[in-house]
């Protein structure tokens, strides 16, 4: 999407009960997304001392970027943990909790503060203190995909997740008319996909819960879709 940027010239040496400003438009086109490198997806971080490092963006019109860095304890960003912005050049150190599993995005912004979009979630976690188990990554979702529209009286729901420990996981789904939805429609699930009837012409919300064999668990955030 492009930025419209509107510069108030005024007449030089022109004085007048009837002097007007003149406004001249300047198209904006948004930065490019920038490419992370550190810390890479699914990482194990040793240092609870993180220095975030990316590819340097572009801008269609030359003008000069910085960067915002959003650190977060869910996917969906709605805990967020640190904001770094206007960050010149392509890292920065950023000191954590230990234990934990952390999301982290960016993007560019340039000299007129027209940000570009974020880039692609990567989860990483801080290792603690004599910590033996990790908890699972917050689930991921494959399909439906968010806000889809579907035909039919049943679908696949399907999502992946992830755990340092390699260890097998089980899945609690939770299906509702009602946003968060309370109750399971299956529990310890081993497969990472499940076929549930639906209804036509409501809009339902889905989670996963994703347990490790040692009793962690970790909620996944909120998804939806609508039937027609």
């Amino acid at each position: 999407m492009k930025k419209i940027l509107y510069i108030i010239v005024f007449g030089a040496g022109l004085i007048s009960c009837n002097n007007e400003d003149t406004y001249e438009s300047i198209e904006n086109n948004p930065p490019t997304i920038p490419v992370q490198i550190y810390p890479s997806d699914n990482l194990l971080c040793i240092d609870n001392k993180v220095t975030f490092e990316w590819e340097a963006a572009s801008d269609p019109d030359g003008n000069e970027l910085t960067y915002d860095v959003e650190i977060a304890k869910d996917r969906a960003f709605t805990e967020i943990e640190e904001v770094s912005e206007y960050i010149q050049g392509t890292s920065v150190t950023i000191s954590l909790e230990k234990g934990i599993a952390y999301y982290w995005r960016i993007r560019a912004v340039d000299s007129y503060t027209f940000a570009g979009e974020y880039s692609a979630v990567n989860q990483f976690y801080v290792e603690g203190e004599g910590l033996s188990n990790y908890l699972p990554f917050a689930p991921l979702l494959v399909s439906p995909k968010m806000d889809v529209n579907i035909t039919g009286d049943e679908t696949t729901l399907q999502w992946n997740a992830n755990d340092l420990d390699d260890e097998n996981l089980m899945y609690d789904v939770y299906l509702a008319t009602v946003n968060p939805p309370t109750t399971p429609i299956a529990e310890n699930v081993m497969e990472t996909s499940m076929t549930t009837s639906l209804e036509s012409g409501v809009k339902y919300y889905w989670k996963v819960v994703v347990k490790d064999e040692k009793g962690g668990q970790t909620v996944g955030q909120v998804w939806s879709f609508s039937t027609e």
